[in-house]
């Protein structure tokens, strides 16, 4: 697997004062493939393997390191002889143990021959593609499945990107349902394929990322679907920031739960932003407005499911409307965890305010803590300079039992506020960063660099290493 540069559509790079806090929010059932149409040749859903089975386990995982096969022995260990990034190869192992349909190793695995004893623990001579089947899509794409919920108000319009706008929904009652997105098969990791101005007569299900339909459900069946998608597995709930549309906050959550190769239901609450560049103290409002019926939303998803694990993804602005439901429900008594995780990316939150005050509040909530930061965040800055109060996400704030994330380090383009401001959706290395948090691993055990300062102590990226020749 190489790392890949992000390319942005010509309306999203602009100038930093009118693109201050753009935020493309916005990870989940996993990505399924579609067959072809009888006339062409169908990617097969079953491919058998030629003999010997261990060597075409070799070439995939070759494949998606991008090293020689020649250079993958039994013997080999990917980081220690080959001095891969261990989270480059913690991604590419998994991706070729799913691919088998093989259960997930109990351990971290870099050795070549130990790869291929977990992903043919019985020898099966198939690989087991993704294959979610729909007519709706054409057969050049995968269907990406995303639950939703939302307290915008519903506008009637049927087309799926326009069924909700920016105002709130009368007395917050949620609506409630799943929206399929078509992911194109030459999707690109960390990349939102939208056709130029994202104009739907541009759409190309071989190259974009689009929603396919809607599903409304009540509230009851909604729960039951969840619970049904997840069985004793994962949720994964994602909360958008400012500046974006229904649309976007389902393509976006798409996207990140396509790359993840989340297996569990995956889940955006989308509150009413406007989806504008203007409205950053409307949204701000809408967000506050939001947090309880967030809570409302996880107390009931918490009761109503039995996930094994749940996690919570909030990206910018919408940390505000996260963190602000689960302080309210450490006010009504929540003094176990909840959450396996909670992920903050790049929070556009009051710093001091969560150092001094909401850190210690929250904290029982959940049993991990992530946030990722960067002092190259410009939208931040713009929002610092906004509210006159320092921000979450910019620079490092240090918590006890929190694991600070410094992504200082990582190149993104100047002018850019979406690779800026949504590296967490775009990068490589965080959104495989991301994925080991949701396995359960810690900071120390995701191949990070610690900075201890005065403060407290930072985690950052290591570089990844070239290649040896």
């Amino acid at each position: 697997m190489r790392f890949r540069l992000t390319r942005f559509l010509p309306g999203e790079t602009v100038a930093l004062a009118a693109a201050m806090f753009a935020s493309v929010g916005a990870s989940l059932a996993i990505g399924q493939e579609i067959p072809r149409p009888p006339e062409e040749s169908p990617p097969a859903v079953e491919v058998p393997t030629p003999a010997p089975m261990s060597e075409t386990v070799k070439a995939m995982l070759a494949k998606e390191l991008g090293v020689p096969v020649e250079r993958l022995t039994d013997e080999t260990d990917l980081v220690a002889d080959l001095k891969l990034d261990q989270g480059v190869v913690f991604y590419a192992v998994q991706t070729v143990i799913d691919a088998y349909g093989s259960a997930k190793p109990a351990r971290e695995l870099t050795r070549v021959g130990e790869i291929v004893a977990a992903a043919l623990p019985t020898g099966a001579p198939y690989i087991k593609k993704r294959a979610f089947r729909s007519a709706a899509a054409p057969a050049t794409s995968y269907v990406q499945s995303v639950y939703y919920v939302t307290d915008r108000k519903a506008t009637g319009d049927p087309k799926p990107e326009l069924a909700f706008g920016g105002e709130r929904a009368a007395e917050g009652a949620l609506s409630y349902g799943r929206a399929d997105v078509n992911i194109p098969y030459s999707h690109k990791s960390g990349q939102l394929e939208t056709p130029w101005l994202k104009l739907e007569k541009l759409r190309d299900a071989a190259k974009h990322i689009f929603i396919l339909r809607l599903d409304g459900r009540d509230e009851a069946t909604f729960f039951s679907d969840v619970a049904g998608t997840t069985g004793d597995g994962d949720v994964l709930v994602y909360v958008h920031g400012f500046n974006v549309r229904f649309e976007d906050a389902l393509v976006r959550a798409a996207q990140i739960s396509f790359d993840f190769g989340f297996k569990g239901a995956p889940i955006v609450f989308s509150w009413p932003s406007w989806g504008s560049l203007t409205a950053y103290n409307s949204d701000s409002e809408n967000v506050f407005w939001s947090a309880k019926h967030i809570e409302t939303f996880l107390k009931t998803l918490t009761e109503k499911t039995k996930a094994r694990r749940v996690h919570l993804v909030a990206h910018s602005m919408g940390s505000k409307g996260l963190l602000t439901a689960l302080r309210y429900m450490s006010y009504r008594g929540g003094t176990k965890p909840l959450f396996s995780s909670v992920i903050l990316c790049a929070p556009d939150f009051d710093a001091t305010l969560f150092r001094e005050q909401v850190a210690a509040e929250v904290r029982p909530l959940a049993k991990q803590w992530v946030v990722y930061s960067s002092n190259k965040d410009i939208a931040l800055t713009a929002s610092q300079e906004l509210n006159s109060a320092p921000r979450l996400g910019k620079p490092v704030t240090y918590a006890e039992g929190y694991e600070i994330i410094d992504a200082s380090e990582l190149e993104v383009t100047p002018w850019s506020v979406p690779e800026a401001h949504s590296y967490y959706a775009t990068k490589q290395v965080v959104l495989d960063d991301m994925v080991k948090v949701l396995s359960g691993l810690r900071a120390d055990a995701r191949g990070l660099k610690a900075l201890t300062e005065q403060g407290g102590t930072a985690w950052t990226f290591a570089a990844v290493p070239a290649l040896p020749p």
